[in-house]
């Protein structure tokens, strides 16, 4: 399938969310989000007027833990990630979800609370679903089910966990899911090196194909769980360092996953974002 790129965007003189496609300096409207209709309006903007937005529209961000091998290799890790190695029969990844308030675009800054004093980010392939998937057949239904995907930060504050004590408050405060810059569909995601540096630091390197359950083995373990909605997302996991991807106010966190694009993230106390 060839390579097919979209961004999701607002312009000064028109707030609204809308949908395009980025050729050279400009972007061509699309009449609705492109899991729906990609037919364009004829409709042209600036790609420099354009402020770009998370390319996903979702109901719900389901998202895998302890999805990379290489994650295995460090003992503390596997400790604490209280599971079956993933060689184990039975082995399934950890399963959380985050809330559409998590999510955040491409440049939006995220605010950090003044009680999240350790918080760390993740680089993850970032699946959009195109239509409506429950009890899936096989990967190949998985497939059909996945529109594109984007890169994905599933920011972490390890230190807010409360009364819970699980990842709803850690993984879930406002704008802990930047994604972007473009939801591409049409690629081929099963060998791309990524990385995460933390104001110029390397904190993560590693490639997608150290996960366990890849993007479609994940949408197809996930189907059979939940209803997937279209523009739902799935985050498919993070390899190894990203409990060392430590953020504070002022870091600027760069996460690459090659081919696909460069997702950069800001913070900032809160109340200045």
């Amino acid at each position: 399938m060839t390579e097919l790129r979209y961004i999701r965007f607002t312009t000064a003189d028109v707030p609204t969310p809308r949908w395009g496609t980025r050729r050279a300096a400009r972007v061509h409207v699309l009449a609705q989000a492109p899991w729906t209709d990609a037919s364009e309006t004829g409709v042209v903007v600036a790609a420099a007027d354009a402020t770009l937005l998370a390319p996903a529209e979702p109901t719900k961000i389901v998202a895998l833990g302890y999805n990379y091998r290489d994650l295995f290799e460090d003992p503390a890790a596997r400790t604490s990630a209280r599971e079956a190695h993933f060689t184990d029969p039975g082995f399934e990844p950890v399963l959380f979800v985050k809330g559409p308030n998590c999510l955040a675009g491409p440049t939006a800054r995220v605010a950090l609370r003044a009680d999240a004093t350790e918080v760390w980010v993740e680089v993850e392939v970032a699946a959009v679903i195109g239509q409506r998937a429950r009890n899936l057949a096989d990967t190949a239904a998985a497939r059909a089910a996945v529109f594109g995907v984007t890169v994905g930060n599933d920011i972490t504050a390890l230190n807010v966990l409360g009364r819970d004590w699980h990842l709803a408050r850690s993984k879930s405060l406002d704008g802990f899911c930047p994604l972007g810059p473009e939801l591409v569909r049409g690629f081929d995601d099963a060998d791309r090196h990524m990385r995460t540096t933390v104001d110029g630091r390397v904190m993560q390197d590693s490639t997608t194909a150290n996960r366990v359950l890849d993007t479609y083995a994940s949408v197809l373990f996930l189907s059979r769980l939940m209803t997937l909605e279209p523009g739902d997302v799935v985050m498919t996991g993070t390899p190894r360092g990203a409990r060392q991807a430590l953020v504070h106010v002022g870091s600027r966190a760069t996460l690459e996953i090659a081919g696909l694009g460069t997702l950069v993230t800001e913070f900032v106390a809160e109340g200045a974002s």
